[in-house]
């Protein structure tokens, strides 16, 4: 499994292209990114904070929390 420096995700999660990607696939779902925000999935939501505070510190942009 490649692992990927929080830095880099960062980058492209910031490109016009990976957003675009973003919004059909959270269109094709029929979800949004508050709808996955707010999963009772612990496992889940582990991940997600881990990622988030992961690139938060490599200096990328922090993800809105509600």
């Amino acid at each position: 499994m490649p692992v990927w420096r929080p830095a880099t995700v960062a980058s492209v999660e910031a490109t016009p292209e990976w957003q675009a990607w973003l919004e059909r696939s959270l269109r094709r779902r029929r979800t949004t990114l508050e709808a996955l925000a707010e999963t009772e999935d612990v496992d889940f939501r582990a991940r997600v904070e881990a990622v988030s505070a992961a690139i938060e510190a490599e200096g990328g942009a922090p993800r809105d929390k509600e």
